[in-house]
C-alpha cells in the first residue's frame, strides 16, 4: 500500500519539476531575444574595458565587452607623435568595439 503512495508522490514530483523547467527555460528564451550587440566605432584614448563597461552600465546589463586592439603601424605613429608633444599615451589603444 505504501509502495504504491510513494510511487504516486515521485511520479506528482517529477511532473512539478519538468514544468518548472520548462517554465525557466522559457524565461531564458525570452531574455536571450531581447539580448543585443552594440558596435563602438572609435574608441577614446585612454579608454578600456572596465571604465567602458562602467560607462554603459547605466542602460543596462552587459555581458561581454571586446575591443580590437589598434593596427600595430598606427600605435607606433601615435607613440612617435605623442612623444613628440608631451610625453603621450603610452598604454594598449582600441580602434573598434563591440
Amino acid at each position: 500500500m505504501e509502495e504504491g503512495k510513494q510511487e504516486e508522490l515521485n511520479e506528482k514530483n517529477s511532473k512539478h519539476s519538468k514544468s518548472k523547467k520548462k517554465q525557466r527555460l522559457l524565461e531564458e528564451a525570452a531574455k536571450a531575444d531581447q539580448r543585443g550587440i552594440c558596435y563602438l566605432s572609435r574608441i577614446p584614448p585612454h579608454m578600456d574595458p572596465v571604465k567602458l563597461r562602467q560607462i554603459l552600465s547605466q542602460y543596462g546589463e552587459i555581458q561581454r565587452i571586446y575591443l580590437a586592439p589598434e593596427d600595430p603601424s598606427t600605435r607606433v605613429l601615435r607613440k612617435r607623435e605623442n612623444r613628440k608633444r608631451d610625453g603621450g599615451f603610452q598604454d594598449q589603444g582600441f580602434s573598434e568595439g563591440y
